[in-house]
């Protein structure tokens, strides 16, 4: 099943998919399908705030349905997004004003 994927390939840690794309915490409840990075809770958050235009972001749990296309693009992993987007994180700590700025600039 999907939801079974999207757990097993959250739980890779060669891939750095156990820790946000984006602030390294240790919780990846969340995607951005756009970027193919998963993230955690807040920095869904942030993505959403800036915009479809800017990132997608679906859960990785519970009742969104992911298309084939879409788990594809998430296959890489956070390591291939680092490489295409830089590997730079944002402290856990920063605000959601930083956040949002941070978001807009690496993606």
């Amino acid at each position: 099943s999907t939801q079974a994927d999207l757990k097993r390939m959250r739980g890779m840690k060669d891939k750095r998919n156990h820790c946000c794309a984006d602030c390294n915490e240790h919780d990846t409840t969340w995607a951005s399908v756009s970027h193919g990075t998963f993230i955690c809770i807040t920095c869904s958050d942030v993505h959403r705030s800036v915009g479809t235009h800017v990132s997608k972001v679906k859960g990785c749990t519970g009742t969104y349905y992911w298309g084939p296309d879409e788990i594809e693009r998430i296959s890489g992993g956070n390591v291939a997004a680092d490489r295409t987007y830089g590997s730079q994180k944002i402290s856990p700590n920063a605000s959601k004003e930083e956040k949002q700025r941070y978001v807009v600039n690496k993606y």
